[in-house]
C-alpha cells in the first residue's frame, strides 16, 4: 500500500481531508568497490523509506470575506505535512514538517479552472537535506462535445525554488460516464508518456471508481499503479 487518503464535507464549513503516502525499497545488497574498481559484496544488506502523514482543509474564499463576483469563484486550501525516512543499516532517522497552501478559481470562461499551489514550504529535516520548494501552476479546461461524453484537458507548471522548471500535459476522454481513457507527460519524477485507464461504477449509496496507469520514472524504470476510489453518500454534512 503507498497511498491512503479519505476526505470529509462540512457543508458551508468547507471540508477536511488526512492522507497517507509511503516508499519503502525493501532489502538492497550492499557492496563496495575498491580502488581499481572492482564490486565486492559485503554480506549486509540496507533499506530505506519515506513517508508522509498530511492533513488539509479546504473552503471557498468567500466563507471568510465579503464576496462579489470574483471571490465567490475562488476556493483555498491548507494542508500541514508530518515528514519522515529512515535508513536501516546505517540506522539514520530524519524527520520534518511542511507546508502546502494554494487555491483554485474558476474562470469565467466557460469549462476553464485555474490553480495556484506553493508546496513544501517549511524548515530543512533534521538532516543537511533541505525540502524541494515548488510553485504549481496549473488550469483544467472541459469540454462536453456531446451527451454523457467529457473531455478534460490539463496543464502543469512546476518552478523549483533551486532554478528548475518543468512543465506537464495530459487529457482525458470519457466516452461513457463509467469509462475514462487518460494520456499525460510530465518530465519531473515521471520520464516521458503516461497512460491510464479509469473504469467507474455507480450506484444509489457507494461510487466505486478503479484505476490503472503505466508511469515511467526515472528512478525506479517502467511501473503500473493501480487506485480504487469510493465515494460514500450521507458521510459529511451537506450545504443545505
Amino acid at each position: 500500500l503507498n497511498y491512503i487518503a479519505a476526505a470529509v464535507p462540512l457543508a458551508d464549513a468547507g471540508s477536511i481531508g488526512v492522507s497517507y503516502i509511503g516508499m519503502n525499497s525493501g532489502d538492497i545488497a550492499k557492496t563496495m568497490a575498491d580502488a581499481a574498481g572492482e564490486i565486492t559484496d559485503t554480506n549486509t544488506k540496507f533499506a530505506f523509506s519515506a513517508s508522509a502523514i498530511t492533513l488539509s482543509y479546504a473552503n471557498k474564499l468567500k466563507s471568510f470575506m465579503e464576496g462579489n463576483e470574483i471571490i465567490d469563484a475562488i476556493s483555498v486550501g491548507l494542508s500541514f505535512k508530518k515528514l519522515s525516512d529512515s535508513e536501516t543499516g546505517d540506522n539514520t532517522v530524519d524527520s520534518g514538517i511542511a507546508f502546502d497552501l494554494g487555491g483554485q478559481y474558476k474562470t469565467p470562461v466557460e469549462g476553464l479552472t485555474a490553480g495556484l499551489v506553493f508546496q513544501n514550504i517549511g524548515p530543512a529535516l533534521k538532516s543537511t537535506a533541505s525540502l524541494p520548494m515548488n510553485i504549481k501552476l496549473g488550469g483544467l479546461y472541459q469540454v462536453i462535445p456531446m451527451e454523457e461524453q467529457i473531455i478534460n484537458v490539463v496543464v502543469d507548471l512546476n518552478i523549483g525554488f533551486d532554478g528548475t522548471f518543468m512543465p506537464g500535459f495530459g487529457a482525458e476522454y470519457s466516452p461513457i460516464e463509467q469509462a475514462s481513457i487518460r494520456v499525460g507527460y510530465a518530465k519531473r519524477d515521471f520520464s516521458g508518456v503516461t497512460l491510464g485507464v479509469g473504469l467507474r461504477y455507480p450506484m444509489e449509496d457507494i461510487n466505486p471508481s478503479f484505476d490503472i496507469a503505466y508511469v515511467p520514472t526515472t528512478d525506479f524504470g517502467s511501473t503500473i499503479r493501480f487506485g480504487l476510489t469510493i465515494g460514500l453518500a450521507g458521510i459529511g454534512i451537506e450545504p443545505e
